[in-house]
């Protein structure tokens, strides 16, 4: 003998539709739980507070570090870097002079003869065979004469420092 038929979740006999909704609303939520689950393990978590303190002091070294770089700087933003582009432009101004004397037979008049020259360049003759070209670095001038050894003259730059210049 078989009993009497069982009764949907609802209560209401002969509501199985019914029921599929609300099984289909359940596995709707399911889904959804286990999305955000999986959504919530592929987040990283935060780093913990010692992390955090750790960043924020390496941070503030750094920072430190620039400023005592950026306190103990030349004045006039003078840097080696600078002052061998300055000796170097002087020494590519020079090879210019000594290419148009060569071509000309004699000494250039002014720098515009050789074309453009670097700013903060001067140029003087002294005698028909001698002459002088002067570079501003900073407060400071340099000078190359054409009786001078350039090579000597460029080495100065990358003496170390607290060295005599060469002679």
């Amino acid at each position: 003998m078989t009993g009497p038929a069982p009764t949907p979740p609802s209560g209401e006999p002969g509501a199985a539709p019914q029921g599929k909704k609300e099984l289909a609303q359940a596995f709707d939520a399911l889904v959804s739980a286990s999305a955000a689950r999986q959504l919530a393990l592929q987040t990283p978590a935060p780093p913990p507070p010692r992390r955090r303190a750790m960043a924020v002091l390496v941070i503030a070294l750094v920072a430190a570090i620039g400023v005592v770089i950026a306190v103990r700087a030349p004045a006039g933003g003078e840097t080696p870097a600078r002052a061998s582009d300055v000796r170097a432009a002087m020494l590519v101004v020079a090879r210019r002079i000594r290419a148009f004397q060569a071509e000309h037979g004699r000494s250039p008049q002014t720098l515009r003869e050789l074309g453009d020259a670097p700013p903060g360049m001067a140029y003087r003759i002294i005698n028909a065979e001698t002459w002088e070209l002067r570079g501003a670095r900073g407060p400071d001038t340099l000078s190359l004469r054409s009786d001078q050894d350039p090579a000597a003259f460029f080495r100065d730059t990358i003496r170390p420092a607290g060295e005599p210049p060469t002679p």
